[in-house]
């Protein structure tokens, strides 16, 4: 019983992220402009260098997919989807504190705080589906 709710909060806090990581990659890498236009900012910017960002987040997301589907021995992807999430959350952190972002507060501190909470979620679940997500030792 303990293995099953382990298993539907999994996929609970996997579907978050899969549409947090498509919304965003699917923005970054297809539009840009008006990703950048949502900003707030008034500075030129190269979207080349906000476009690249896109790939990854959509491959994380179709990762995910392919977890929620079969999440079994899959550790190793939560854990790096958990890493992911904290890196991109201390990164955009980092950033609104000491680069002063000239973008808008919420629309900086908004995917931080996604990430951030997706870090925790994702360290929760992972702990309680442990028995499912864990490696075969024998291989």
């Amino acid at each position: 019983m303990e293995q099953i709710n382990g298993l539907k909060i999994l996929k609970t806090v996997l579907l978050l992220y899969i549409a947090a990581y498509l919304f965003y990659g699917v923005s970054l890498f297809f539009f840009p402009n008006l990703l950048w236009d949502v900003s707030g900012s008034s500075e030129p910017l190269g979207l080349g260098w906000i476009r690249w960002a896109g790939g990854p987040l959509i491959a994380m997301g179709i990762g995910g997919i392919q977890v929620f589907r079969n999440p079994a021995r899959q550790g190793t992807f939560i854990t790096i989807a958990t890493l992911s999430a904290l890196f991109i959350g201390l990164g955009l952190l980092y950033s609104k504190i000491y680069d002063h972002s000239i973008s808008s507060t919420w629309f900086h501190m908004a995917p931080c705080v996604i990430n951030l909470t997706l870090f925790a979620l994702l360290l929760a679940a992972r702990q309680g589906a442990k028995e499912i997500l864990k490696e075969d030792k024998e291989r």
